[in-house]
């Protein structure tokens, strides 16, 4: 499989414009979080995401798995509860729409996971996805610390959850500069493709499961960067 995964677009509708025009050229497509801004405090970003996700080119067999992060839970307006959670991105759900609490079994299974953080709704590992999307980064690693910082932004669950279920693969996002844009936990290789939000095209991965090749592109800088990993077996 062919995966793109991305991060972080914080209501930058031309980056999904872009996203949308790669749809063809891979397998899957994983957008780890944080599609709104809370910062912008406007009100029509969750029906605008609605339409542009219920029109974005998947199917059951080429999926774009998404998962809520720290900036989509919201208070359920329409009930008056304060719960925060990411109801409004699962009421999206369709087939080939696969996000949060829901898992892909395609060549390989793909789980996804709601944002993890405080204050946000209990959630579930998915324990027999081999690759999992999660904005949360597992906490102890680079990918949740930023350049010439001591803050850890991980969460510690889900560093727990990678130890007990050995994913093959952790997309993440939620760190915008993290050290390193990759790191293990055991056998499984966590990744985290940062945020520009200067950018006009955002920082993504390529995942290729078969040779077992991961590939970081920073398009408005020119740069590449590749980590590898142990090549997945595919049902068909």
């Amino acid at each position: 499989m062919k995966i793109l995964h991305v991060a972080d677009f914080h209501f930058r509708l031309d980056w999904f414009d872009w996203l949308t025009s790669q749809a063809a050229n891979y397998d899957a497509i994983a957008l780890a979080g944080d599609l709104l801004n809370q910062f912008d405090k406007n009100p029509a970003q969750v029906e605008r995401w609605s339409a542009l996700l219920e029109a974005f080119p998947c199917s059951p067999k080429r999926p774009l798995l998404v998962c809520s992060g720290n900036h989509d839970v919201l208070p359920d307006l329409r009930t008056g509860t304060q719960t925060r959670s990411g109801a409004w991105l699962r009421e999206l759900r369709r087939p080939g729409l696969i996000v949060d609490e829901e898992v892909w079994t395609g060549p390989l299974v793909i789980g996804v996971v709601p944002w993890c953080g405080r204050a946000a709704v209990p959630w579930t590992w998915p324990q027999s996805a081999e690759i999992v999307v999660v904005h949360a980064p597992p906490s102890g690693t680079p990918l949740a610390v930023a350049p010439n910082s001591l803050r850890d932004d991980g969460d510690p669950e889900v560093s727990d959850a990678i130890w007990a279920h050995k994913p093959r693969l952790v997309l993440c996002g939620h760190v915008h500069e993290p050290k390193k844009w990759h790191a293990h936990i055991g056998d499984s290789l966590c990744l985290n493709p940062g945020c520009d939000l200067t950018a006009t095209i955002p920082q993504y991965i390529i995942i290729d499961t078969q040779t077992g090749r991961a590939e970081w592109h920073c398009p408005d800088e020119n740069r590449t960067k590749s980590a590898y990993f142990k090549p997945m077996n595919h049902k068909y």
